[in-house]
């Protein structure tokens, strides 16, 4: 699964305004997103994690562990990211 670099851009750049760019992390590859590539043969995109861990919340477990936990804090935070990069990306030159 390879991101499209300008999908790509849009989301570095939406990340950093909403989290902080110390905050944001490149992951150079994984393998647990072949799925997604499916969708990225019919349209431009990029695959990114939303990180939720929080140990005081007991948020500290792998997504497939039955111990996982979710911060719920978390979600505004994505839903935020999720809007930014759609406005980004509806403004961009495509």
């Amino acid at each position: 699964m390879i991101n499209d670099a300008k999908c790509s851009a849009i989301a570095e750049n939406a990340s950093s305004e909403i989290v902080g760019k110390n905050n944001v992390i490149k992951f150079e590859k994984v393998t647990g997103s072949e799925d997604f590539s499916f969708y990225l043969e019919k349209a431009p995109g990029a695959l990114a994690f939303v990180g939720c861990r929080n140990e005081e919340k007991c948020a500290c477990f792998s997504l497939h562990s039955g111990n996982f936990n979710i911060d719920e804090d978390v979600l505004e935070i994505g839903t935020k990211l999720y809007v930014k990069y759609a406005l980004d990306y509806l403004t961009s030159d495509k």
